[in-house]
């Protein structure tokens, strides 16, 4: 889901990231891993837009992308460099 955001005044750029989106009750959770935002909402779609929002309500975009770990680059947003992505297995008494 690309998002737009602001690189150098006057300049707009997008960056993709991640949105896992699952059931909580009636509700649909969105969650970007890569920006550690979620949000809710009554359909698929609504969770997705409202992540966006809750992204931009933070602060701004920008604030979250560098809490996140992203950096300013000239030609955008860089994420950080993803090393391993991995599955753990714990047991549950």
């Amino acid at each position: 889901m690309p998002v737009t955001t602001e690189k150098e005044p006057g300049v707009v750029g997008e960056i993709t990231f991640t949105v896992q989106v699952f059931r909580e009750g009636k509700l649909f959770v969105a969650h970007a891993p890569e920006l550690d935002v979620s949000s809710a909402g009554e359909t698929v779609e609504a969770a997705k837009a409202h992540l966006v929002e809750e992204a931009h309500r933070m602060g701004t975009l920008c604030d979250v992308l560098e809490e996140a770990g992203y950096e300013r680059a000239k030609t955008g947003w860089k994420p950080r460099d993803l090393l391993v992505e991995d599955q753990a297995r714990i047991t549950v008494q």
